[in-house]
C-alpha cells in the first residue's frame, strides 16, 4: 500500500540494470565524505508508508489519559497532527523520501475518519442489530474449545458437569459485563475528546490492551500483550495438532503430514486473501460448524445409551474440567466489538452479552450430554473418539464435519489476532534493514530480495512483510504440534488456567477496579460517565478475581502433582503425568 499523496524522486524509476555503477558511485562517495549514502526510494517509500499507517492508527484508537485532564493541555490529536508536520519538515530535503502530505489537525482528523468509513467500520455499526450481535457471539463460542469438553468432563459425568458449566457461564459473563463498563467508559471519553474538535462519535474499537493501559498502566498493557502473545500462540498448537488427528482419522494420512497442510492452506488464505477473504471463509465455516453441530445432536440423541449414561461420576474430577470449560465458553475478545457495533447502548450491550453468550451454554449442555450418553460412560477414551469408530453412521459423519469447521474457524480468528499484533514488530526489523552495513553480507542480501520483491510484486499479493509475519506465526507452532502427538487436551487446559483466566478472568476486574477508584477519587463527569454493569460493589469485583486465581492455584496443584509422580500428592493419575511429561519439552 502506497502511502497517499506520496511522492517519489526520479532516483527511484531508474531501472535496476544500472545497480552496479550505482553501487561503485555509492562507494566512491562514502570514501570521499565519510558517511553512508542515501537509503534507496523504494525502502524511503516502505519507512514512510509504515509511519503514516501508523500514526492513523494512532490517532483510530484515540482515548484519554488515565488522569483527568489540565486545563489548557494540548489534546493528543493537536499534539499528533504537530508531530506529522514536524516530521515533514525534518525529511522534506532527503532525497528520494516519501513524505505524507503536510495537513492541518482538522483536516488530518477528517482523513483519519474517512479511511474508517471506507474499511467499513461505520457500515457495520449502521447495520448491527441485537441479532446480528447474538449471532456473532454465538458463532464465535462454538469452536475448537467444544471438542475437549467431553473428554474432560467425562470423569465427572452429565450432572456435576452441566454444574460446572452454569457455574463458569456466570462468572465469565461478568466478568464480560465489566469489560463492557470500562469500554463504554473510554469510548464516552474518546467521544468527548471529539466533540472538542467537532468530530461526533468514532466507530473504531478500543481493544483490550488499551483498555489495560486507561486503567493499569503502561504495566498492565504490556502484561496484557504478553499473556495474550503467548497464549495465542500456545492455543494455535493445540489447534493444529487437533486437526492433525482428525485428518488422520478421515483420510488414514500421517497425522503431521494433514496438519502440515491443514496450516499450509488456512493459513495460505488468510495471508494472500487479507482479512477480508478470510472473514468470508470464517462466516461459511461458521455457518458449516453450526449446522453440523445442531445435526450431531439430532443424530446423537438417537445413538445415545440413555440408561447406562454416566448422569453422576467423581466430584473431586470437576475442578480438573473447569479450564476446559473456562476454554469453550470465553468470547471476551469480542465485548469491544459488541460495544462499538451497538453504539455504546449499555442496556442493548447487556443484552446482546447475555442472550447471545446463554445460546452456546445450552448447546454445550447437550453437546456434552449426548457425547458422554453415546460413549456409554467410558472413561479411558475420548468420547468423540468412540464415537468416530465404533458408532459411525450420520452421527460420525456430523461430528467430523463440525470438529474440522470448528478447528478452521478459530485457527483462522487466531492466525489474524497474532498478525495483527505481530505485523507492527516485523515492520520494526525491516526498517532496520533499510539501510545495513556493507560488511553484513547475509543481511545486504536479505534486504535486496525484500525490496526486489516488493518492487515487483503484483497488485494484491502480499507484501515481504506480511509473508514474514505469517511464516514466522505458523511454523513454530506446526513443528511443535507435528512433534507431539495427543497434547490437545493437556496443551488446552494448560493454556486455559495459566493464561486465558488471566486475561479474562483477573484483568476485567482489576481494569474495573482501577476505573471506579479513579472516579471516586476525581469525581464522576455525567457526560462520559457508564452505567455501573456489575452491582455488588469491590467485593463482587474480587471475588471474581479470587475466582479466577483458585482455578490457575488448583491446576498447579495438579501440575506439580503430576510431576512429582503421585509420591507427594496422591490424586496425581498416571495419565496426568503422562500428559505433563508430554509437555515439558514444549513449555521449557
Amino acid at each position: 500500500m502506497r502511502t497517499m499523496g506520496a511522492r517519489t524522486s526520479d532516483r527511484a524509476r531508474r531501472p535496476r540494470a544500472n545497480a552496479s555503477s550505482t553501487g561503485s558511485s555509492e562507494t566512491s562517495t562514502r570514501r570521499a565524505t565519510g558517511r553512508r549514502p542515501r537509503q534507496s526510494a523504494r525502502a524511503s517509500a516502505r519507512r514512510g508508508a509504515i509511519e503514516w499507517r501508523r500514526a492513523r492508527e494512532t490517532e483510530g484508537r484515540n482515548i484519554t489519559a488515565r488522569s483527568p485532564p489540565r486545563a489548557n493541555a494540548i489534546s493528543p490529536t493537536e499534539e499528533l497532527g504537530e508531530r506529522e508536520r514536524e516530521g515533514a519538515r525534518a525529511g522534506a530535503d532527503e532525497p528520494g523520501t516519501t513524505l505524507a502530505p503536510q495537513t492541518t489537525t482538522s483536516d488530518y482528523n477528517r482523513e483519519i475518519e474517512d479511511e474508517a468509513m471506507r474499511s467499513g467500520l461505520d457500515e457495520v455499526t449502521e447495520k448491527a442489530s441485537m441479532a446480528s450481535v447474538i449471532a456473532l457471539i454465538v458463532g464465535s463460542t462454538v469452536g475448537a474449545g467444544a471438542l475437549a469438553l467431553p473428554e474432560a468432563t467425562a470423569p465427572s459425568g452429565i450432572v456435576p458437569a452441566g454444574g460446572a458449566l452454569l457455574g463458569v457461564w456466570i462468572m465469565l459473563v461478568c466478568d464480560a459485563l465489566l469489560i463492557a463498563e470500562v469500554n463504554l467508559k473510554m469510548m464516552r471519553e474518546r467521544d468527548e475528546e471529539r466533540l472538542i474538535h467537532g468530530r461526533g462519535h468514532s466507530p473504531v474499537v478500543i481493544p483490550l490492551n488499551e483498555m489495560a493501559e486507561r486503567t493499569l498502566g503502561e504495566q498492565g498493557q504490556v502484561l496484557m500483550n504478553s499473556i495474550y502473545g503467548a497464549v495465542s500462540l500456545t492455543i494455535l498448537v493445540a489447534y493444529i495438532n487437533k486437526a492433525g488427528d482428525l485428518l488422520n482419522g478421515v483420510t488414514g494420512i500421517d497425522a503431521a503430514v494433514v496438519a502440515t497442510a491443514f496450516t499450509v492452506v488456512f493459513g495460505g488464505l488468510v495471508c494472500v486473501g487479507g482479512t477480508k477473504l478470510a472473514n468470508s471463509i470464517n462466516q461459511t465455516l461458521t455457518y458449516v460448524c453450526l449446522i453440523a453441530f445442531c445435526m450431531f445432536l439430532g443424530a446423537g440423541s438417537l445413538y445415545a445409551h440413555w440408561s447406562d449414561a454416566p448422569w453422576t461420576g467423581s466430584m473431586s474430577a470437576v475442578p480438573e474440567a473447569i479450564p476446559i470449560i473456562f476454554l469453550t465458553l470465553v468470547f471476551h475478545d469480542l465485548v469491544p466489538v459488541v460495544c462499538s457495533m451497538l453504539e455504546g447502548d449499555a442496556a442493548k450491550i447487556r443484552k446482546g452479552i447475555l442472550i447471545g453468550s446463554a445460546i452456546p451454554l445450552v448447546m454445550f449442555e447437550l453437546w456434552d450430554t449426548i457425547a458422554l450418553a453415546v460413549a456409554a460412560g467410558d472413561v479411558g477414551k475420548d468420547p468423540l473418539d468412540i464415537i468416530s469408530a465404533d458408532v459411525g453412521g450420520a452421527a460420525s459423519v456430523m461430528l467430523g464435519t463440525f470438529g474440522i469447521a470448528a478447528l478452521a474457524t478459530s485457527f483462522i480468528g487466531c492466525v489474524l489476532g497474532i498478525s495483527s499484533a505481530a505485523q507492527p514488530f516485523v515492520d520494526d526489523i525491516l526498517l532496520k534493514l533499510d539501510e545495513p552495513p556493507e560488511d553484513a553480507r547475509m543481511t545486504h542480501a536479505l534486504f535486496e530480495a525484500l525490496d526486489t520483491y516488493d518492487a515487483e510484486r503484483k497488485p494484491g499479493a502480499p507484501s515481504a512483510s506480511r509473508l514474514l509475519t505469517f511464516g514466522g506465526i505458523v511454523t513454530v507452532p506446526l513443528a511443535i504440534a507435528a512433534s507431539f502427538p495427543n497434547i490437545f487436551l493437556p496443551l488446552s487446559g494448560f493454556v486455559s488456567a495459566y493464561g486465558m483466566t488471566t486475561i479474562y478472568g483477573v484483568m476485567p476486574p482489576l481494569m474495573a477496579l482501577s476505573l471506579r477508584r479513579e472516579s471516586r477519587k476525581y469525581g464522576e463527569d455525567p457526560s462520559t460517565s457508564a452505567n455501573i454493569s456489575l452491582p455488588g460493589g469491590e467485593p463482587t469485583l474480587i471475588t471474581l478475581i479470587a475466582s479466577a486465581v483458585m482455578i490457575t492455584i488448583d491446576k498447579m496443584y495438579d501440575d506439580v502433582s503430576a510431576l512429582c509422580g503421585g509420591s507427594i500428592f496422591a490424586s496425581a493419575s498416571v495419565a496426568d503425568v503422562a500428559d505433563i511429561a508430554s509437555l515439558a519439552p514444549v513449555l521449557s
